[in-house]
């Protein structure tokens, strides 16, 4: 800037702004900004940004964003470019880092907690509902979103959406993480959902005991 009503100021210097339009002839950045050379108006932290203090600052000018801002951590979000801290994302919900949303659905910001496991408040990321359970509702916050699955139905894994029905000849009661064989001597097989015989013996009819060899 030129002399004139700046006197003979040169530039507006580092860590300040200088501005007609506010009426300031020399500003110091203060919490939540930061200044460059030749600055008329100041630089705001950005969203999933929190403001360092003037503490944090001490000895320094807060010339760029690195000196003047950090960026929030995952599970936090700040949207308001003077505060200092970053505050927990909501439950059911996963904020990425620099998020600027407590409810991020954006891909970039954060996801909604996804069908088959739940989210606390702050989480960074999903918790799989256990074995024998299941939520098919994306969003859920606490482990009590998941249900267990009816009878007559199985759950090996965790962090599912549904659960599976349990194969002709074998049963189940509620919250099974795998089906009852009917019959003796014969041993569930999950990933293939079937029965299969124990070793040494064979097969005499679905739902029959069966014998040894």
């Amino acid at each position: 800037l030129g002399g004139g009503a700046y006197g003979d100021m040169k530039v507006c210097p580092l860590g300040h702004y200088c501005s007609r339009s506010r009426g300031t002839l020399r500003a110091l950045c203060q919490q939540g900004f930061y200044c460059a050379i030749q600055e008329s108006e100041p630089h705001s932290c950005p969203g999933g940004y929190r403001a360092k203090t003037d503490e944090e600052t001490s000895g320094m000018l807060r010339t760029d964003l690195s000196i003047a801002c950090e960026v929030c951590a995952a599970g936090k979000f700040n949207n308001n470019n003077t505060k200092s801290s970053c505050d927990d994302c909501d439950a059911g919900y996963i904020c990425f880092k620099g998020s600027n949303s407590a409810t991020p659905n954006n891909k970039t910001n954060g996801i909604i907690c996804p069908a088959g496991s739940f989210c606390p408040g702050g989480a960074v990321k999903a918790t799989p509902c256990p074995e024998g359970t299941f939520t098919s509702s994306e969003g859920e916050k606490s482990l009590s979103a998941c249900r267990e699955c009816p009878s007559g139905r199985f759950n090996t894994d965790t962090g599912k959406s549904g659960c599976s029905e349990c194969p002709v000849g074998t049963r189940s009661e509620s919250g099974a993480k795998e089906c009852t064989c009917i019959g003796r001597n014969r041993v569930f097989l999950a990933v293939e959902s079937k029965c299969v015989c124990e070793p040494g013996f064979e097969s005499i009819g679905e739902g029959q005991e069966d014998v040894g060899s």
